[in-house]
């Protein structure tokens, strides 16, 4: 009788054992590995056409290079822009072919930032933003329009929760010539399906929509007076750090620090 009991009890363990480790592949197993499948064919192709970008921009002594670089850059940003907005399963995934790929603390806002190899001293960097809204994705291009045509990478993006709801604070950097620099931090707000300027920041007694600093390129392997962050951000204390330079616009280790008052940020003495 105890041997029956015995073998009965580990019949049973056994059985336990052996549905833990077997995998059952679910309906969601199968979408993911679908979704995977995807993204894998869209990176090939989003890859080769950047590989295309970065051929002609390297062989600039071919007498037409200038219009195969500029349709090849057409075709990269019309087929990148229409993947972001139409692949939900792309949202805020990882293009590490590009030059930046980066993606706020909530996941809800991913930029993707690339060169397009066409500039000069300038580079001719572009950047989409990629966001959630109420009925799924939306991605759009935020460089080379408008009246300043700024042409940037993002590098980082912050964010902060306020009395409009959560504001978005992307910090970008711009080649100006060989010798300049440009980096700035954008403030940016999610609202009736558009991704929009917010004013949040008093600069100079103006309330701006952004803030930055322009520098002389530092090329010196000495960087010990050198911060390794020129724009940062303390989310625990909610303060917005931007670099200092000299008289000569030299990067010097200290910071301006902007307070978060509640409504905006405010510059600390």
């Amino acid at each position: 009788m105890k041997l029956q009991k015995y073998l009965y009890f580990l019949l049973i363990a056994v059985t336990i054992i052996s549905c833990r480790q077997l995998k059952v592949n679910t309906p969601d197993d199968s979408k993911n590995a679908s979704r995977k499948a995807e993204l894998a064919l869209i990176d090939k192709r989003l890859s080769e056409e950047y590989d295309s970008i970065k051929y002609w921009g390297e062989h600039k002594d071919v007498d037409d290079w200038s219009d195969k670089l500029e349709a090849a850059n057409a075709k990269f940003e019309a087929d990148l822009l229409a993947v972001l907005n139409q692949y939900t399963s792309s949202l805020f995934h990882d293009l590490n072919f590009l030059a930046t790929t980066v993606t706020s603390p909530d996941k809800k806002l991913s930029a993707y930032s690339w060169d397009t190899q066409m500039g000069g001293t300038m580079r001719d960097f572009q950047t989409i933003f990629q966001y959630q809204v109420k009925d799924g994705i939306k991605a759009e291009k935020f460089t080379g329009i408008g009246e300043n045509e700024e042409v940037y990478i993002c590098t980082e993006i912050f964010s902060i929760e306020t009395m409009n709801g959560i504001v978005y604070m992307p910090v970008t950097f711009m080649t100006l010539t060989s010798l300049y620099n440009y980096t700035s931090v954008k403030f940016l707000i999610i609202k009736d399906n558009k991704l929009i300027p917010i004013n949040l920041i008093n600069s100079d007694e103006d309330m701006q929509d952004n803030v930055g600093v322009e520098y002389i390129n530092y090329y010196s392997e000495d960087r010990t007076n050198i911060p390794e962050k020129l724009i940062d951000f303390d989310s625990k204390n909610q303060i917005l750090k931007i670099v200092r330079t000299d008289d000569k616009q030299n990067v010097i280790n200290s910071f301006d620090n902007y307070k978060f008052n509640g409504a905006y940020f405010e510059r600390q003495e």
